[in-house]
């Protein structure tokens, strides 16, 4: 957890900065303590950091979850982020995914990017909320469209299975080549089932790449899918196919 400093000029935030990167963490808690008393969300949010890790001072959940709470009502997205979070592991409080659904609601339309994702999941599982494929969708869509890869795996999934959404292979193809390029070997692992596929899609060349990828972090599995499709492929084709990773790997790894 990072400590986030706002660009708003109260004295002694600036110094309690410094004191906490430089490891005085006494110090640092001198700095905030009047800031959060005077209200100031940033301070509040440091010191439920400081008191959640025990620095400077001995560790202490519910405090910590207060000062989240103080700066999560002012609006402070990462303390909102941060209780959906606490709330789900149960974390100094008990567990409600009721309660963690409503922090992440609140990050999440702040367009805090994690809590677009943990709020998806909340609604594929209909954990703290009633259970809504669309409502997943939509906030698998927020997430992904800002780059998280996971997101744009599961994106990739929902369109290649009508789940949310309208079934649409280009679509599923879309997010999942976002994640592949990310390095997500389940989207490269579902590229090559979608190519090899004897559908419209079907691309021997772009099946044989993508289970090679997919295959450098997933294992045997992976490139026994390889092999099956190797059988139906040219020389010529594995050729081209071969240089196609390479290039892949020159620009991604």
């Amino acid at each position: 957890m990072i400590i986030m400093i706002s660009a708003e000029s109260y004295a002694g935030l600036e110094e309690g900065n410094d004191a906490y990167r430089n490891g005085n963490f006494s110090a640092a808690i001198k700095e905030f303590l009047p800031l959060a008393a005077k209200g100031d969300a940033t301070a509040q949010f440091n010191l439920g950091v400081m008191n959640e890790l025990g620095q400077g001072v001995h560790q202490n959940l519910p405090k910590s979850v207060m000062r989240y709470r103080q700066a999560a009502e002012q609006g402070y997205e990462r303390a909102q982020l941060k209780l959906g979070v606490i709330y789900a592991t149960g974390q100094g409080v008990p567990q409600s995914f009721k309660e963690s659904a409503i922090w992440f609601t609140k990050a999440a339309e702040q367009g805090n990017i994690l809590a677009q994702f943990n709020l998806a999941v909340m609604f594929a599982q209909g954990q703290g909320v009633k259970q809504d494929d669309k409502q997943s969708a939509l906030w698998f869509s927020k997430a992904a469209e800002q780059g998280n890869a996971l997101a744009q795996f599961n994106l990739g999934v929902m369109y290649a299975k009508g789940i949310g959404v309208e079934h649409d292979y280009a679509a599923a193809i879309k997010w999942y080549l976002k994640a592949a390029e990310q390095g997500n070997a389940l989207a490269q692992f579902n590229l090559g089932l979608l190519y090899s596929d004897n559908g419209t899609n079907q691309d021997m060349i772009q099946a044989y790449k993508w289970f090679s990828l997919a295959g450098i972090e997933t294992g045997n599995q992976t490139l026994e899918n390889k092999k099956q499709i190797e059988s139906k492929m040219t020389a010529r084709e594995i050729e081209t196919a071969q240089t196609l990773i390479k290039e892949w790997l020159e620009k991604y790894k």
